[in-house]
């Protein structure tokens, strides 16, 4: 696995065998800490193949209308359409604010870009659900 960002506020890694983001929100987070988050990661799809991500926000504070419609109007187009991303999987903490936000996010992105969702309070079940729904062998043939 390989570190790609380690702030105060959020890490990402990647799997390279299995093309999975990860995202851990650390803290609660600031508009620019949001955003700079959800660029670093395109910048980074946009070099390297990403399937999917999961993203643990048990941490993270809610987050707000206007990030909620950036993320939809400007990060989902660019990670389906230029990175590739099919799906995501979001660790929540159950709160009714969380789950609100992750469903918006799941009906916006599988109705304008056929994007999927799981929403899942376990982290071992959202990347069980990554690694199912990429239909890939757990072997190299050779």
């Amino acid at each position: 696995m390989e570190t790609i960002f380690d702030w105060k506020y959020a890490s990402v890694h990647y799997d390279h065998d299995w093309l999975i983001l990860f995202i851990t929100w650390k803290r609660d987070i600031d508009l620019e800490e949001y955003q700079r988050v959800m660029i670093e990661m395109l910048e980074y799809g946009k070099i390297h193949t990403i399937e999917s991500f999961i993203a643990d926000i048990r941490k993270q504070s809610a987050v707000s209308p206007e990030n909620q419609k950036w993320f939809i109007k400007e990060i989902l187009p660019t990670a389906v359409n230029e990175c590739g991303i099919k799906r995501a999987a979001a660790v929540h903490d159950g709160s009714s604010a969380q789950k609100a936000y992750l469903s918006n996010i799941a009906r916006q992105g599988s109705n304008r870009f056929g994007f999927k969702l799981k929403l899942t309070q376990s982290e071992k079940h959202g990347l069980a659900w990554l690694k199912r729904k990429q239909n890939r062998p757990n072997f190299f043939p050779f």
